[in-house]
């Protein structure tokens, strides 16, 4: 019974959550104009997109979706390491898992670099807050750059793995040592979805200070 109204609470307020961006998309961000002709969706302020993406909420669910895609490739470089080192080489799975670790690290690369520049990407948007607010901003804004620099050189990382993997084996062979380097790629994968998890955490812990109003700047 516990539980079950622990859970109960836990969805309502993910529902609250959700409601307060659509609350904030719909007053700063996006107008909708409906007509006989055709329905249209324009922005209010193009400025006002730059504050959207770089939204406590937004930077929440974009890292959790992140979080929950890839976090499976560890299990996956776990059983091929394992496999490896018993003498169990599927060349086709070998070739999945890579090509997945490097999608993963170009995004880690491109996610790391926008997190960096949250603070210069929200001074774009034109608008101040109220010094509650701003510290607030201020602290997630500094979280989002250490946080961002760390994702932004394991993916470099990975993409050089991964890209020495790829390479023919004329140039370089890595055959003999594909499970070392899958170690290697786990150990760096992990890392680099601890701190994307860690900063969601600190993200996630500042929301219930999110409740004061924008003030535009002239």
């Amino acid at each position: 019974m516990i539980f079950f109204s622990f859970s109960v609470i836990k969805q309502l307020q993910i529902i609250h959550y959700f409601k307060n961006i659509f609350k904030y998309v719909k007053k700063n961000g996006f107008e909708a104009v409906f007509s006989k002709t055709q329905p249209k969706i324009y922005l209010k302020n193009s400025r006002n997109l730059f504050a959207i993406l770089m939204n406590s909420y937004v930077v929440i669910i974009f890292s959790t979706f992140i979080l929950i895609a890839f976090a499976p490739v560890i299990f996956e470089e776990v059983v091929f390491i394992f496999n490896w080192f018993n003498g169990i080489v599927i060349e086709t799975e070998y070739n999945e898992v890579v090509e997945v670790i490097d999608g993963l690290a170009t995004i880690l690369v491109g996610y790391g670099v926008v997190l960096e520049e949250r603070e210069t990407i929200l001074k774009l948007s034109g608008k101040v807050w109220e010094e509650q607010r701003a510290k607030t901003e201020d602290y997630l804004s500094e979280q989002a750059h250490l946080f961002g620099m760390g994702l932004l050189i394991f993916g470099l990382l990975l993409e050089i793995i991964t890209q020495a993997i790829k390479l023919p084996h004329r140039i370089l062979d890595t055959s003999h040592y594909d499970g070392y380097l899958m170690v290697i790629c786990l150990i760096f994968t992990s890392v680099s979805l601890f701190l994307l998890f860690q900063m969601t955490i600190r993200f996630i812990i500042a929301l219930p200070f999110f409740r004061f109003k924008f003030e535009k700047t002239h």
